[in-house]
């Protein structure tokens, strides 16, 4: 590409999509021009939206031409402008951000369609890379109202073969609040995620719910 058939398309960046938006600045960036790439990274970093409460980050795609229109799927999207915020500003919140909204947003062992997949797994290796996440080296200890319930050593070697699920049930769990613990020492990532199942025997179960919110109703038939 030649960088001045550029031109026309930076200085009307602001009409490209999102999508657009990101190939543009990754473009640039691969083509060296680092200060307009840094600038339509910038323009991108204003159209974020920032969920505090999940620590997810995301951009809205342009839904004007129909579902159908691939270059405007949303996971599509958001997965490319992670590969331009890695590429570009690699430091900035917003990777960090993008890549749990990403995650968060897989449906089983995919994401929409063969498509968008590919480019969230490309997206999520690009990740994996800048943040040098095959590499760790630490000490993982978890606890459960101040007793130790596991302790293991993660590395390059043992990363895939650690022991990944610690199951607890009936006594070992308190009745009322209880305090789960993860703690690290050492260098690495570690991604965590808790979940409880029980049953009640209330007749009537008092509605809750974390981020999916279902209301059920129960009609007893009687003949």
């Amino acid at each position: 590409v030649d960088p001045s058939d550029l031109d026309g398309i930076y200085e009307t960046r602001n009409e490209l999509s999102t999508y657009g938006k990101a190939l543009l600045a990754l473009t640039l960036h691969r083509l060296g021009d680092a200060e307009r790439a840094a600038m339509v990274i910038e323009n991108l970093s204003e159209l974020a939206r920032v969920d505090e409460r999940s620590g997810s980050a995301s951009f809205d795609h342009d839904d004007t031409t129909g579902w159908w229109a691939w270059y405007n799927d949303r996971v599509e999207t958001n997965a490319w402008a992670l590969r331009a915020f890695l590429a570009i500003a690699p430091e900035d919140p917003l990777c960090d951000g993008l890549m749990q909204w990403l995650v968060a947003n897989r449906r089983g062992n995919r994401w929409h369609s063969t498509k968008d997949t590919a480019q969230v797994v490309r997206a999520l290796s690009d990740y994996i890379r800048s943040r040098d996440e095959l590499s760790p080296d630490y000490g993982l200890t978890v606890r459960l109202n101040g007793a130790e319930i596991h302790e293991a050593h993660v590395d390059r070697k043992s990363l895939f073969r650690t022991r990944t699920q610690v199951v607890l049930t009936g006594d070992a769990i308190a009745d009322g609040e209880n305090l789960l613990e993860v703690e690290t020492a050492g260098t690495g990532s570690l991604y965590v995620t808790a979940y409880l199942t029980y049953f009640t025997k209330e007749k009537r179960i008092a509605a809750s719910g974390n981020r999916i919110h279902v209301t059920r109703e129960y009609h007893k038939l009687t003949p």
